[in-house]
């Protein structure tokens, strides 16, 4: 395709008297260096000068005409720039520095455009070619948007403390207006955990980890209904499994239908009407389910926050970490890993909301005698551990040969264990929900009546 024949914005006496204000005024660079780097600069001979000044800087020198020169003179570059005239000249443009935070911007702006300009062309050409895949060029396009959105001034993070307060404050103040029986996030649906994290908080990024079979995407689907059965709109990204056997298991998990029978096919007339019926209520419920097998994070990260622009994102489960297609050919699976989950991490921050991040735990739990899941279980990054503010360990007694719960006494038959093994803003420690054979109901745990009569008084 031929390239586009666009002018490039630029304005080169702005980025002039940028440098020059810098060799006027001492404290001009402490205010320019946050905010611009070399490649702001538009014209090669400016991104020059501002290099030398930048080294100066960093190095603790005086910054003026003679230091400048010299730096320029060290670097072999004093002659290229068009020799110390030009570097004298620079200070001839600037009458005053008074609007010097109006040219930084308008210099930063100019630089943003160029930037968006020469993405969007990229894509262009990529969308016209029919061999790059369209939907890794949606993606490149919305990354290259997030990329200018996010690409605010150093200073925009800097708040004096009564900011600090002030927001402090508020947010105490709509901890207490949502506060519902301790619960000032989303409620999980197990009082234990509830009692632990206040519900799942905007702008966390939880991993319910766990071996293969324990549970991790029943409970995940309980967490979801639960949101959406109290109004919150959850978001469910499923790499694994089928939408439909995702339905099976919400439908199952809202009736007393035989999970056996549902499975084969073997249901009377009452029963299919019992199962219309609680389809019927479902379908009521506001949640989203993208069971595309093929997401990378990003494109994963696109989608929620389409949907957060629709209001139509509360909550996101990711099911599960370890089934994100790579983004990149070539990378290691850890550094693949640890890319995704901090994107998953940006995401809850960013938008403000929980994401539940479900991952595969390793094999090293299976060859300890108790078999109880670790930190250091979580696979293939420690990168997973860092970015999350909560992980929860998942594990069912049952299945290790554990007849019984060493810790409270409970028989192990529909037992869960989850253990918050990290909770940055929280407790840790452990919670227990009850689940039935089939791991399509769960709840919270309540020990059999005969447990109950023996040892209770």
């Amino acid at each position: 395709m031929k390239d586009l024949e666009i002018q490039m914005p630029s304005v080169k006496e702005l980025e002039e008297v940028v440098l020059g204000a810098c060799l006027i005024e001492r404290e001009a660079i402490s205010q320019v260096a946050p905010l611009l780097t070399p490649e702001m600069f538009y014209q090669e001979v400016n991104r020059t000068l501002y290099t030398a000044i930048l080294e100066l800087y960093k190095n603790d020198g005086m910054i003026d005409i003679l230091t400048v020169t010299e730096a320029l003179k060290r670097m072999g570059k004093l002659e290229e720039i068009g020799g110390p005239y030009t570097v004298t000249s620079l200070s001839g443009k600037v009458a005053s520095t008074a609007h010097l935070s109006t040219h930084i911007a308008l210099v930063r702006e100019y630089y943003l455009r160029r930037t968006l300009i020469e993405g969007l062309r990229q894509q262009l050409t990529n969308a016209i070619d029919l061999q790059v895949d369209f939907m890794d060029t949606i993606v490149e396009t919305q990354a290259l948007i997030d990329r200018l959105l996010n690409d605010n001034p150093a200073q925009d993070g800097l708040k004096d403390m009564e900011q600090v307060m002030n927001l402090t404050m508020s947010d105490m103040e709509r901890r207490i207006r949502l506060n519902q029986q301790g619960i000032t996030g989303i409620s999980t649906g197990l009082k234990e955990l509830d009692e632990m994290n206040g519900g799942w908080q905007g702008g966390e990024s939880t991993v319910l980890a766990a071996r293969t079979g324990v549970g991790k995407t029943a409970l995940a689907l309980h967490f979801a209904l639960t949101a959406a059965q109290n109004g919150h709109k959850a978001v469910i990204f499923s790499l694994e499994m089928q939408a439909n056997r995702l339905g099976d298991r919400m439908l199952l998990s809202r009736s007393d239908l035989p999970a056996w029978n549902f499975k084969k096919g073997l249901l009377d007339n009452s029963q299919v009407a019992a199962a219309q019926h609680t389809a019927g209520e479902l379908t009521q419920y506001p949640i989203t389910v993208q069971d595309d097998g093929n997401l990378t994070m990003d494109n994963i990260c696109m989608t929620a926050k389409y949907l957060y622009s629709k209001q139509q994102c509360d909550i996101v489960f990711i099911d599960y970490l370890q089934f994100c297609r790579p983004e990149h050919a070539g990378r290691t699976r850890e550094q693949e890993v640890a890319e995704a989950s901090r994107k998953a991490k940006a995401l809850a921050k960013q938008l403000n909301i929980p994401v539940v991040l479900l991952s595969q735990l390793n094999r090293d739990a299976d060859s300890r005698p108790s078999q109880v899941p670790r930190l250091s279980d979580l696979r293939e990054s420690g990168s997973i551990e860092q970015d999350a503010d909560l992980v929860i360990l998942l594990y069912r007694p049952s299945t290790l040969s554990i007849p019984t719960d060493k810790e409270t006494g409970f028989p192990t038959e529909g037992l869960g264990v989850g253990i918050v093994a990290k909770n940055r803003n929280g407790q840790t420690g452990k919670f227990y929900f009850g689940h039935n054979p089939e791991m399509t109901k769960i709840g919270d745990y309540m020990p059999p009546a005969g447990w109950i009569r023996k040892n209770v008084r």
